[in-house]
């Protein structure tokens, strides 16, 4: 039995996560912009992502993108919000 981490939505439809969400260490190229181009003080986004199951049971991962400040960093991973995630990929 997987375990429940929680649910997310995209596209209107409920994901149940089988795991914790963890950075993906994507490079995501344009219109984001990465750690590594950002300048201390100057926004930046990073992906997340975890494994879930969609309505039907399927197994997929879904993604995250968030946004912070580099050099400012003072959320923890836990802080942001992942009741909506941006993409779905199915496995």
């Amino acid at each position: 039995m997987k375990i429940n981490y929680g649910e997310t939505m995209v596209n209107g439809k409920i994901y149940r996560l089988t795991e914790e969400a963890f950075p993906t260490n994507r490079v995501l190229g344009a219109p984001y912009t990465d750690y590594n181009d950002a300048d201390c003080g100057e926004e930046y986004n990073f992906e997340m992502g975890a494994k879930a199951v969609d309505p039907d049971g399927k197994e997929c991962m879904v993604y995250w993108i968030f946004k912070d400040i580099k050099c400012d960093e003072q959320k923890d991973l836990d802080d942001y919000d992942y009741s909506e995630a941006d993409s779905v990929k199915y496995l």
